[in-house]
């Protein structure tokens, strides 16, 4: 792809077609920056590697679920994510942050809670979502 003032992406793809690399690069063929992609057997986008080092790993426990993300490099976070035995996410920490999930009997989202934040969610008789309250801001 090139756009009009002659930077250009290139994309390259594995034989499964997951993206493996992705390079934004000047008209000079200077890299503005690039991006290189692992997966595991599953598909599961599990490494990210960025031009200047910087890495994004993903892990995914048995099930194939994240429970985690972790990002080295000037921009450093960790991420975890914990679900209940019916696979609803519980819990997500984002750097500290933490969001907490409930889910009513048929296993719908109810609330998600940071320590300031309410989200409430409510469902039609089908169990498609209708509404989400949401804090004022």
């Amino acid at each position: 792809m090139r756009q009009a003032s002659g930077t250009r992406t290139s994309l390259a793809y594995d034989a499964a077609s997951r993206l493996t690399r992705v390079a934004n690069i000047k008209s000079n063929s200077a890299t503005i920056s690039s991006f290189d992609y692992r997966y595991d057997n599953a598909g599961n986008r599990t490494l990210a590697i960025e031009a200047d080092g910087s890495r994004v790993t993903w892990l995914y426990d048995d099930i194939y679920q994240l429970r985690g993300e972790h990002r080295t490099g000037s921009n450093a976070y960790r991420n975890t994510f914990t679900f209940d035995p019916a696979q609803n996410r519980l819990v997500k920490n984002e750097g500290g942050a933490v969001t907490t999930y409930s889910y009513d009997a048929a296993n719908q989202l109810d609330v998600a809670r940071t320590p300031t934040d309410r989200t409430t969610y409510l469902y039609d008789a089908n169990g498609n979502q209708q509404i989400e309250i949401a804090p004022a801001g």
